[in-house]
């Protein structure tokens, strides 16, 4: 019986941030601004040898030019917590914390889109981003939001701070 009633409120949790996050500034109001598209409940598989599912809270993309002109999606996870100790799944865990933890020197992890496209036009996902899209997710564009009842904790936790675990 825990189980329901703890899942009823990371999704309530969930949608309580994922209402006011546009508004937070540093960074998210900020990524709005310079042309990144909010959307949530994202889900995202990542690449590479036995990648699994992550589903992000909230999540920023905006295409860019890498330096040799070739585009690529860029993106920025949040995910909702109700406190810092707050522990991250499974999936989260293995597919994005540990990998950034255990090897310093990775710039990124890519990401395939797996939500699917009726759903991502639904909640206003940019022209050419649909399922199978590749992102980029970087170290620096991990975030934590800690929500204590109807209070957002602000700024929100970035991965590379020494408060992020």
């Amino acid at each position: 019986m825990i189980k329901p009633v703890f899942n009823r409120c990371c999704f309530f949790l969930s949608k309580l941030v994922t209402s006011q996050i546009k508004t937070i500034n540093l960074p998210f109001a900020d990524l709005i601004t310079g042309g990144f598209t909010h959307s949530d409940q994202i889900h995202l598989l990542r690449v590479g040898p036995n990648g699994k599912k992550i589903i992000a809270d909230d999540l920023f993309v905006k295409l860019v030019k890498y330096d040799k002109g070739r585009p690529y999606y860029r993106g920025v996870i949040s995910d909702s917590k109700l406190s810092s100790g707050s522990p991250w799944t499974d999936n989260q865990k293995s597919e994005l914390i540990n990998i950034f933890r255990d090897d310093k020197i990775r710039e990124f992890i890519e990401f395939e889109v797996r939500t699917n496209n009726d759903f991502l036009i639904k909640n206003g996902a940019p022209n050419g981003f649909s399922t199978k899209t590749k992102i980029r997710v970087y170290r620096e564009d991990v975030y934590k939001i800690i929500s204590e009842g109807d209070n957002i904790k602000v700024p929100p936790l970035k991965m590379n701070t020494s408060n992020f675990r």
